[in-house]
């Protein structure tokens, strides 16, 4: 994919909004990269193949030069930005200036698909009766961290648990957290839990779900 001002390798699925891009980081400055989505993207997520380098993850609901690090627990961070905030329906930027330079990196890269994915946040109440989520699905599988906050990323899969359904952490090597958690509903999903982590009153949370199928395929709607 020769769209950027480096060239990248793109393997797409235009269907389910996923690419993955591999390019190798300039030595200085900054760059852009093509990735295929044909959209701009709602999800990134950058790691370097270098030892040692970060998960880092941009979010469609952060603001230009915010970014988190999918293995940290840390908030939102603005210093040292692993991406240059170019980012439209061709391609997304990179800065050498972050972790490594002259090296492999890859992304893979989301886009919002109507009835299969929902990228986006809520705002916690602190309460067991939390805040529902509408994604107009039902979620097989969500991720949600508070970015306000130092908090762990929860993964919450439908196949896991019954409801409401336990998580796993992205940042940690934690077992399986076997206790009420998110109801996985029919157009969405619901907090049960009224801890910081899951739950923190005034705090804000970024998601990303996805549906086992597509709501529109579905035999009763």
């Amino acid at each position: 994919n020769n769209d950027g001002s480096i060239t990248s390798t793109v393997q797409v699925n235009s269907t389910s909004g996923f690419s993955i891009v591999k390019a190798t980081s300039p030595s200085s400055g900054t760059w852009t990269v093509g990735h295929g989505l044909g959209a701009t993207p709602d999800f990134i997520i950058q790691k370097y193949l270098a030892s040692n380098s970060r998960w880092t993850v941009f979010h469609n609901t952060l603001t230009s030069g915010q970014y988190l690090g999918l293995n940290e627990s840390n908030a939102v961070a603005s210093s040292g930005t692993p991406f240059n905030f170019t980012f439209n329906s061709t391609v997304i930027g990179g800065n050498s200036n972050y972790d490594a330079t002259s090296t492999d990196v890859i992304y893979y890269v989301f886009r919002e698909v109507e009835g299969f994915s929902k990228f986006g946040s809520f705002t916690g109440n602190g309460s067991t009766d939390g805040t529902f989520v509408y994604t107009g699905f039902r979620p097989q599988f969500v991720i949600a961290k508070c970015s306000s906050h130092s908090s762990a990323w929860h993964i919450v899969d439908a196949d896991i648990d019954i409801n409401p359904v336990g998580y796993l952490n992205a940042n940690t090597t934690d077992t399986y957290q076997d206790y009420n958690h998110y109801d996985l509903l029919s157009n969405g999903f619901k907090i049960r839990d009224n801890g910081t982590e899951s739950n923190r009153s005034g705090g804000v949370f970024v998601y990303l779900a996805f549906a086992k199928a597509p709501f529109k395929y579905a035999n009763v709607r």
